[in-house]
């Protein structure tokens, strides 16, 4: 009977060390969880280029207005902000034709943790993205100012997108406000590339008439021209 015993006890061992030794090969060949972090880079020195072209209907004076400009954002230095956290100071650059120079137009900063990415806008702060990145994920956009709640949204993640004929082969979508109604159109949504950052940007806020005519409002759009470091 003893025998029998330390036999069986021999072969549980074995049995043992063999689901151990799966275990052990198995969490060696599984890659670590893609977080989205690219989505947002904040490499010092890294800039971006945009194309804008904005619409402004004048109530007022019954005026429409449009202006087409470049805007060049620098990731120019690193501090460390009042949470003790690693943050970038954004140079923003404007031109409004190409036979002048950019000239700067304002200062923004950026943190990115390891739970989202904050943008500082006009001494407003704004949860950009969260991570991890994932498709239907939503939060409040206005969490950290005053303003009303602002439901921000992932849609399309992973997905390619053409901006000025440029494809990018992996970004997302982050919806910011959909609202339409027949004497209102408001439309706020940003598309981010990997290893880029935002490459579009829509933002649409009109009154208009019953039969859609427009009353007053602004209709803008970024399109990403070229980055570089």
């Amino acid at each position: 009977m003893k025998r029998k015993i330390v036999i069986l006890s021999f072969g549980m061992l074995l049995l043992t060390s063999f689901f151990v030794f799966q275990a052990c090969k198995k969490s060696q060949t599984i890659a670590p969880s893609d977080l989205g972090y690219s989505y947002y880079p904040m490499e010092i020195g890294a800039w971006t280029i945009y194309e804008v072209d904005s619409t402004v209907w004048d109530d007022f004076t019954g005026l429409v207005t449009t202006y087409q400009y470049k805007v060049k954002e620098l990731n120019e230095s690193e501090f460390t902000d009042l949470e003790d956290r690693t943050a970038t100071r954004i140079e923003r650059y404007v031109k409004f034709s190409d036979t002048v120079s950019y000239r700067i137009s304002d200062i923004w900063y950026s943190t990115r943790t390891s739970q989202r990415a904050e943008r500082l806008e006009e001494n407003k702060r704004f949860i950009k993205l969260v991570f991890p990145v994932r498709n239907g994920t939503d939060w409040d956009g206005n969490a950290l100012n005053t303003d009303d709640r602002m439901e921000y949204e992932y849609k399309e993640v992973d997905k390619p997108y053409v901006v000025n004929g440029i494809t990018f082969d992996s970004t997302l979508v982050v919806i910011q406000d959909q609202q339409f109604s027949l004497i209102s159109q408001d439309t706020l949504y940003e598309v981010y590339a990997r290893n880029v950052g935002m490459i579009y940007k829509r933002y649409q806020s009109l009154v208009t008439e019953i039969d859609g005519t427009i009353k007053s409002g602004v209709d803008y759009t970024y399109k990403y021209l070229e980055s570089g470091k």
